[in-house]
């Protein structure tokens, strides 16, 4: 099917394009519900001003794998640790029991600084009691705005079903996640 003159002109028309400014714009200087692309530390942002209030979108690379689970909102830092202690980390939100925060334990036996691929880390999944030996950490959700760990009666941690290993010392991470509600 053959194009009219109307739409053969239509498709030479210069064709307006999004330029791409650097820096983070200040809501004053967008037009009300006119998006603006900008390239910030965060990579390529889109602003919008809607109702006086700046809002923005993040894009990801196309062939970025994006993270399902996201930075978390707290993170103890590695910190050492011993068998049979407890250790209390003061959140600075408040959570209920519909929004109890997600909680990853992580351990590595050599510094407060582990290299990936060159020190061995691993993930605390929950605490343990088998035949009376108790390793591990457990969490405990104490008050509104804090948790606890509380680590093993006889070892901090504990692989003795694949490569026999226990340690009574160590160092652990704490991360924790907000968890909205739905």
């Amino acid at each position: 099917m053959a194009f009219t003159r109307a739409e053969r002109l239509a498709l030479h028309k210069k064709q307006e394009r999004l330029q791409v400014k650097a820096d983070v714009p200040r809501s004053e200087d967008l037009t009300e519900g006119v998006p603006t692309l900008r390239t910030t530390e965060e990579g390529l942002v889109e602003y919008v001003r809607h109702n006086n209030q700046l809002y923005k979108k993040v894009y990801v690379q196309a062939d970025a794998q994006a993270s399902k689970v996201g930075v978390p909102d707290y993170s103890s830092g590695w910190f050492a640790a011993n068998k049979n202690e407890a250790h209390e980390f003061d959140l600075s939100w408040t959570y209920t029991n519909i929004t109890l925060p997600r909680v990853q334990i992580w351990f590595n036996d050599g510094s407060t600084n582990p290299a990936i691929g060159t020190d061995q880390i691993w993930q605390i999944s929950d605490g343990n009691d088998v035949s009376n030996v108790g390793f591990g950490a457990w969490i405990r959700y104490d008050g509104t705005s804090s948790i606890k760990v509380y680590t093993g009666e006889d070892y901090l941690f504990n692989m003795q079903s694949t490569i026999d290993q226990s340690f009574t010392t160590g160092y652990l991470l704490v991360q924790v996640w907000k968890v909205k509600e739905a």
